[in-house]
């Protein structure tokens, strides 16, 4: 029914990996700051689809109760 499937696993051109880095910090002793990056690689790393970004940056901001 689906001859793109293999080994039970059916995948699509937009399987990514990625690499990145996180920092976060605490301010007094309830409010957290942080951040994240990213990277994306394609599955087969060759190029990307069009209007697919590569990256990605996150701020976050957390109260702890």
């Amino acid at each position: 029914m689906f001859p793109a499937v293999a080994d039970g696993t059916y995948t699509n051109d937009h399987l990514s990996f990625f690499a990145g880095a996180a920092l976060g910090f605490k301010i007094k002793q309830r409010v957290l700051i942080g951040g994240r990056f990213a990277w994306r690689f394609p599955r087969t790393f060759e190029s990307y689809s069009p209007y697919f970004m590569p990256y990605t940056l996150n701020l976050d901001a957390g109260l702890c109760f």
